[in-house]
């Protein structure tokens, strides 16, 4: 009996562990829910992207650390550059939130959108240290 009680405990301690989702920095909550407003939009939606609704995409936004850039001692050093360029593409003109999001693979000039310059920011930030 002893043996198999032993057996026991060392079969459910070595099962699977499920872990929970550590919880979502709480200064990436409001940047994330307007990213997946300008997503989403049904007026005027600034690029297609690969979620079933916004409760989904503010998820996605929220963990994903690309979004986020770089992490150093558990804080995001690219918070405020990301929140900057997304409190201004919330400001664009549909026209040119489209336009801003039509080049594939290019930081768009000013001329094509003046949130260009702060996403070029957001990137240089989210490089690491050479």
């Amino acid at each position: 009996m002893l043996t198999t009680v032993a057996l026991v405990a060392l079969v459910v301690g070595c099962g699977p562990r499920i872990e929970e989702e550590p919880p979502i920095p709480e200064h990436r909550i409001e940047p994330s829910e307007t990213w997946c407003a300008l997503m989403l939009d049904p007026v005027c939606p600034a690029q297609q992207i690969g979620t079933r609704d916004e409760e989904e995409c503010v998820e996605n936004a929220a963990r994903d650390d690309v979004f986020w850039g770089r992490t150093e001692e558990g804080e995001d050093v690219c918070a405020e550059t990301y929140t900057t360029y997304i409190e201004c593409l919330a400001t664009l003109p549909c026209d040119e939130l489209q336009q801003h999001f039509a080049l594939t693979n290019m930081v768009p000039t000013v001329e094509v959108s003046s949130c260009g310059g702060l996403l070029r920011a957001q990137l240089d930030c989210q490089l690491p240290f050479q």
